[in-house]
């Protein structure tokens, strides 16, 4: 690939902010960086590639920035005028991208090389599939649907905009976050019960990802039946893999399970909504099923989900954050932090309904999966959620799996079609 043109003027370098600082220590400890793949149908060049990705990371300078420490210690990232090759050709007759997937996700970033963003490529006569990888502090999963829809615009010579090293997230809440009271303590009825976790072994096997994907027809009607009873797609979800979780591994119905929901601040907070960069907020509820039915115990983890992304407790948790932060805490105390408070059972990434494009002149999006990603905990399951065309896709990464749990998990929402009404 060429390196960045001269004619390219450098942006300034910046601080991280506060999640980007947690992902650049999180890291540190266990490779965090996530990705996304895009099937895409129709006749491609190699060079056609190169020149799209060189296109786009001309746009944005934090797909060409480095992580540094200054004197006192502090990251930030410095924008190079020519960093290393981005993308990776793969020509393997028997390839599939969840075999390519795990070995990525295995292969971590030297923070102090950029990109820290890369690309690898499966080009076949008609048909393409891109993969995205990215490291954790530079970029969320919408960022990489909007690289990857910008990428097909620069390959069909579409219109693509220039943009400058995107502002944290902090520095974008600004007055808001200054105005909340700095007792970032929370009600310990909200804080759900702790399990002992542990990060998982540096030396132990690799990721295994799986897929399933939810056809038009089975999403449509799960999506009226979620709308009659008042819940939402995200929680239909969370309680299917919460009943699927609790199933495979023979737990109590007693015994809650523990979801991890990041939320996107970009509708509420970031004006710029389609900006690269990571914009953020967790939300971790712990689900009793008991005696509960399918329905019920949805429209239980919707009122949940409701409360807790509730403008005011979104900004706390950031505020907590950037307050957990401003003391420049070292790699293992954040290790610390994720084995002491970070106790969920299940990351369900949940990127909606993506609201771009699947048609670029003679090329066709066909799908994207992901993210694909691992925070770092030993028995986690992850959970990536992208819908496109009316087809909602799932992928499940995990160090350690359940084996089946997807299969489970669509099986239990195919009988919640025909169970009974909360009511």
């Amino acid at each position: 690939m060429e390196t960045l043109s001269a004619s390219v003027a450098l942006p300034p370098s910046r601080r991280l902010g506060a999640l980007e600082h947690f992902f650049w220590l999180a890291d540190q400890n266990r490779p965090t960086h996530f990705a996304m793949v895009a099937e895409i149908a129709g006749v491609t060049s190699l060079d056609q590639w190169r020149r799209a990705i060189d296109t786009v990371r001309d746009m944005h300078s934090i797909l060409r920035s480095s992580i540094e420490v200054n004197a006192d210690g502090l990251p930030f990232f410095q924008p190079l005028q020519k960093p290393v090759n981005a993308l990776r050709i793969v020509e393997e007759a028997d390839w599939r991208w969840e075999l390519e997937v795990t070995r990525e996700l295995q292969s971590s970033f030297a923070r102090s090389t950029a990109p820290l963003v890369r690309f690898v490529l499966e080009r076949r006569e008609s048909m393409a599939t891109l993969i995205v990888v990215a490291h954790h502090a530079v970029a969320d999963g919408m960022s990489v649907v909007y690289l990857i829809r910008e990428i097909l615009d620069a390959l069909t010579k579409q219109p693509v905009r220039r943009a400058t090293l995107s502002e944290p997230l902090e520095t974008r809440l600004g007055d808001r976050l200054a105005s909340l009271p700095k007792d970032y303590s929370v009600d310990s009825e909200r804080i759900p019960q702790r399990k002992q976790v542990n990060l998982r072994p540096v030396d132990g096997p690799p990721p295994k990802v799986q897929t399933h994907a939810l056809g038009r027809t089975f999403l449509a009607q799960l999506i009226r039946r979620a709308h009659g009873e008042r819940v939402t797609i995200h929680a239909v979800l969370g309680a299917a893999f919460s009943l699927a979780s609790r199933n495979m591994e023979g737990a109590s119905d007693a015994m809650p399970i523990q979801l991890f929901s990041p939320v996107s601040m970009r509708p509420e907070f970031v004006r710029d909504g389609e900006a690269i960069g990571v914009f953020l907020a967790a939300v971790i509820t712990s689900l009793k099923s008991g005696d509960s039915t399918f329905w019920r115990l949805a429209r239980e983890f919707t009122e949940i989900l409701r409360e807790e992304r509730a403008p005011e407790r979104l900004l706390r948790s950031v505020g907590g954050l950037e307050a957990a932060i401003a003391s420049n805490p070292p790699a293992f105390a954040i290790a610390d932090l994720m084995t002491n408070s970070f106790n969920w059972d299940i990351l369900l990434s949940n990127l909606g309904d993506l609201s771009i494009p699947t048609n670029y002149g003679a090329l066709t999006l066909r799908a994207i999966w992901g993210p694909s990603v691992s925070l770092g905990l030993d028995r986690e399951q992850a959970i990536g959620v992208a819908t496109l065309g009316n087809i909602l896709r799932l992928v499940h990464t995990s160090y350690k799996p359940l084996e089946g749990l997807l299969d489970e998990a669509v099986r239990i929402l195919t009988d919640a079609l025909v169970e009974s009404s909360a009511d």
